[in-house]
């Protein structure tokens, strides 16, 4: 994987007051994704995104693969009924890059 670019949102995250424990964690995690999936959380990561928190939950739960959030089975999970894309059909949905 690629390393982390500073960008604004970035920056945002460390405008919040963060532990250096949270703000390596949150770096930490960012190296372990594809880099397709990076904006989504760390626009998730400022706190005033939601939609994009829960994209972020999704993605990281299954995988980060976009397909397999529309065919998640999990009815347990409390997000199950507002996770993305879930009425899109299949074809519509950006193929996730290998």
């Amino acid at each position: 994987m690629k390393p982390v670019k500073k960008s604004k949102i970035v920056s945002q995250i460390l405008e919040l007051e963060l532990t250096k424990k949270q703000t390596q964690a949150i770096e930490d995690r960012l190296s372990q994704m594809p880099e397709t999936c990076r904006k989504t959380y760390q626009k998730a990561m400022t706190g005033k995104a939601r939609t994009a928190g829960v994209k972020a939950f999704c993605r990281e739960c299954v995988g980060w693969k976009r397909i397999d959030v529309k065919k998640c089975t999990d009815l347990g999970c409390p997000l199950y009924f507002y996770r993305p894309d879930q009425h899109m059909k299949e074809k519509e949905l950006p193929q996730d890059p290998q």
